[in-house]
């Protein structure tokens, strides 16, 4: 919201509230026959000067200098001096006012005017100012957390954006390579490997600027990551991939998966030369997504438990799904399990 349109709004909600409070005390002196020769527009233009006259200078001295100058900057001892000091001021000026349009509206006697209820006016007029600090109050704190959520979803946002671009760009280069190595031997198997890789930069390019991507999509990039890297590690290893997904329309934040794939061939197969294996499972229905992985390592090279991806997933699920998912790794006996459940 510019601050334009805000100011308008404001204006607009002062207005139509001192009208309605207006309305409502006109109605309700109308109503008790204080004054009954004078008919209800007298009644109501009164109150309104009045509202006017008594109720809005000190409300607004208030608003726009003490609360400012004193309350804002936690200067609470000038703050409570300045009330007190404005509404030892205002209160007999507002009894001379108050009088003056009994006589201009009303035919008030003059001479009634006295100071009796001086302590009751001071009290009544100091509880109308406590009600606009707490009011201004109210508000600032209103639009403050406004902007504040504002703030942190574009914050949120700008996250997500850098977290999901943190691709490994070791693993598109590694892929160019191969490439450019099947290319110089004519192999057939060049044309497949463009065509995925292909694919990939499209999804990750063009797709991936949804904050949603249908799980066909994410198993589709996971399947050619996999044919990929079988041609670059010339098919070493056993790699398995069940999918059992019964919900078509199930959808998943983009690239959230392909870290523990990448952390399964980078500290697993590729640091094994025989009885490497990598199984990956993703089922799906309308209630969950169950994402697990399994793969042993070389204890000698012992598999990493932290990482600048692993942070990166875990601060995605946290920003994506809240509460909503739960995340459990293990490494035990030269195996590392993940396991990540999502609630849809």
């Amino acid at each position: 919201m510019n601050s334009k349109k805000q100011t308008r709004i404001i204006w607009g909600i002062n207005i139509g509230f001192w009208l309605l409070v207006i309305s409502l005390l006109s109605i309700a002196l109308f109503k008790d026959n204080r004054y009954p020769d004078a008919g209800y527009f007298k009644h109501f233009l009164q109150i309104l000067m009045g509202v006017s006259l008594i109720l809005l200078p000190g409300i607004y001295v208030n608003t726009l200098v003490l609360i400012p100058r004193f309350l804002a900057q936690k200067k609470y001892t000038y703050y409570l001096l300045g009330i007190l000091a404005l509404v030892a001021i205002w209160t007999p000026i507002a009894f001379y006012v108050d009088n003056l349009l009994d006589v201009l509206f009303f035919d008030h006697d003059e001479d009634e005017l006295n100071l009796r209820n001086y302590p009751f006016g001071f009290i009544a007029i100091l509880f109308v100012i406590a009600i606009s600090t707490f009011v201004n109050l109210s508000y600032r704190w209103f639009f403050q957390l406004n902007k504040i959520v504002r703030l942190e979803n574009e914050q949120l946002n700008t996250e997500l954006v850098l977290l999901k671009n943190q691709m490994n760009p070791h693993f598109f280069f590694n892929t160019l390579h191969n490439l450019y190595s099947l290319a110089l031997i004519k192999s057939d198997e060049a044309p497949n490997v463009i065509l995925k890789l292909s694919d990939m930069m499209r999804y990750t390019i063009y797709d991936c600027k949804e904050k949603q991507v249908l799980l066909k999509q994410e198993i589709d990039y996971l399947q050619n990551y996999i044919s990929l890297q079988q041609i670059r590690l010339h098919e070493r290893g056993c790699i398995t991939f069940d999918i059992d997904v019964t919900d078509e329309r199930a959808t998943i934040a983009p690239l959230l998966l392909i870290v523990f794939l990448e952390n399964a061939f980078k500290h697993g197969l590729e640091t094994l030369t025989s009885g490497a294996y990598i199984k990956v499972g993703l089922e799906a229905d309308e209630h969950l997504i169950h994402f697990k992985l399994e793969n042993n390592y070389d204890a000698e090279e012992r598999q990493p438990k932290g990482g600048v991806g692993l942070e990166n997933v875990h601060r995605r699920l946290e920003l994506l799904y809240g509460s909503q998912y739960q995340l459990d790794m293990s490494d035990n006996e030269e195996v590392y399990k993940v396991d990540l459940f999502i609630n849809k």
